[in-house]
């Protein structure tokens, strides 16, 4: 059984917690809302559960221990009587509320260890969390055994409690229902980001490629994989083609004006919410693509790092890398 533990007492440790991180106001009180709405008991478990990893850990062996031990205790010899079959069935009841406890915990822990690294990036809003959203999220974060998903969840939960309304209830289901072959496959196409929300094709996909991308289509990831969406861009009068992701420039020349088109897919808003929870991408990664794209016709073509921009739209920049 979990121990008992003053409700309050809980709350108290947990707000000069959340004070040490440095998490602003306004996402503290979402946090603690979150936890009391959605998680319960949290408060209960000891703070171990939120010092880390590693003590989680512990405490969840403990936790499995204790429940295999009551188990055992159970005297199932014999004929089961309606006694025995109701203690079994309380007992089993018990481990799934350990379980279920234990994940939820584990989830708030790594959100609050995500609010307390990336304090700053806090939206000042004070929007409530809502609370359809606690608890359809707190339905999927109960069943989150591995560590994988617990910090697919927790990640989810801070982004939510720093700006209330970045994941919506279709994203959510979304990822409770995406395995990890299919994350990884996201993964892997979606590069090249255009415009925040576009992936830039790659050629005419064929054959495994637009296999891959028509699955990720169906289940909610991109839309128009196999589309004609695009993008018309062009060089000036002057033969100059100047295009800034960030803080870094594609530049390229060539003798007089020329058009050309940029193939895309469109990420769809569950796919751009889960973006924003993995590792970001280079920013030059879309230039570098846009590059082979218009190899054959320029005449030169760098990557530059951007050092200050001017009013005039002008922009001066140092070059990375000169790859025509």
């Amino acid at each position: 059984m979990l121990p008992e533990k003053d409700h309050l007492d809980g709350e108290i440790t947990l707000e000069a917690s959340l004070t040490e991180s440095g998490i602003k106001a306004s996402a503290k009180s979402r946090f603690i809302v979150a936890l009391d709405r959605m998680f319960g008991g949290i408060f209960d478990i000891p703070t171990a559960m939120m010092e880390g990893y590693a003590a989680r850990k512990r405490l969840e062996d403990k936790l499995k221990r204790d429940a295999i031990e009551q188990r055992q205790e159970l005297d199932l010899s014999g004929e089961l009587t309606t006694k025995r079959i109701e203690q079994a069935a309380m007992h089993a009841a018990q481990a799934t509320q350990v379980r279920s406890a234990l994940n939820k915990a584990a989830i708030a822990a790594i959100a609050l260890e995500d609010l307390s690294e990336n304090a700053g990036s806090t939206s000042q809003t004070d929007d409530p969390l809502d609370e359809d959203w606690i608890n359809v999220f707190g339905g999927y974060a109960e069943n989150a055994s591995s560590e994988r998903l617990r910090q697919l969840w927790g990640k989810i939960l801070a982004g939510e409690i720093r700006k209330p309304g970045s994941f919506s209830l279709t994203t959510l289901r979304v990822i409770s229902e995406l395995d990890q072959q299919t994350a990884m496959l996201f993964q892997k196409h979606a590069t090249a980001i255009f415009d925040g929300n576009l992936i830039v094709k790659k050629g005419n996909p064929k054959g495994q490629t637009l296999f891959e991308l028509t699955f990720l289509e169906e289940v909610g990831l991109l839309q128009e994989a196999s589309g004609t969406l695009g993008s018309d861009q062009a060089f000036n009068e002057e033969g100059n083609y100047t295009l800034v992701n960030k803080n870094i420039v594609l530049v390229a020349k060539r003798s007089g004006p020329h058009t050309f088109r940029i193939d895309l897919i469109r990420i769809s808003r569950a796919g751009q919410e889960i973006m924003s929870i993995l590792p970001p991408e280079s920013p030059d990664i879309v230039l570098r693509e846009i590059a082979n794209r218009i190899l054959e016709f320029s005449d030169s073509i760098l990557i530059g790092l951007i050092l200050q921009h001017y009013p005039d739209g002008r922009i001066n920049y140092q070059i990375i890398e000169t790859i025509k």
